[in-house]
């Protein structure tokens, strides 16, 4: 800074930016087996359906929020005709807390589960135990910001 005087003068300070907005990353999942030995463990050979909580670790919340599940990996199908390829929504979210996912059974055509276990996935019979699958959660809200997390399930 310069006084109208011409003299100059130097300081330092720190400035902490926190974010106000929201921040939709994965938060935990359950699995619930569609076909398998019935144990609630993620086995080769079997068909599950995965379900997904978020958290906002934001302060605001968002609206809308929608969640495609994929993954690369060779030994996993994350099955067409389910809601991977719809809208996956966990309506709003508020900062600071988490919700699991919401919408119909029906979309995968079994109706012994409640609304909130959407996603479908197939472990192929000829996987590793011990096999460590890759998932991605793309994720955007109603304000069309997007959001990107992965997490992994091991397979037993």
């Amino acid at each position: 800074m310069t006084d109208s005087y011409g003299n100059s003068y130097t300081d330092t300070f720190t400035l902490t930016v926190n974010s106000t907005g929201a921040n939709i990353e994965y938060d935990t999942c359950a699995i619930h087996e569609y076909s398998g030995n019935g144990d609630q463990v993620l086995n080769y050979g079997e068909s599950i359906y995965l379900d997904v909580k978020l958290k906002n670790s934001g302060t605001a919340a968002t609206n809308g929020i929608n969640a495609v599940l994929s993954t690369t990996d060779s030994y996993v199908t994350v099955n067409t005709g389910d809601p991977t390829y719809q809208a996956n929504s966990h309506g709003t979210i508020a900062g600071g807390s988490s919700k699991w996912l919401w919408g119909y059974s029906s979309k995968f055509a079994y109706y012994g589960y409640y609304d909130s276990y959407y996603y479908r996935i197939t472990v192929s019979s000829s996987c590793p135990s011990g096999h460590v699958i890759p998932f991605t959660l793309t994720m955007t809200d109603s304000y069309g910001n997007s959001y990107t997390d992965t997490f992994t399930l091991t397979v037993n």
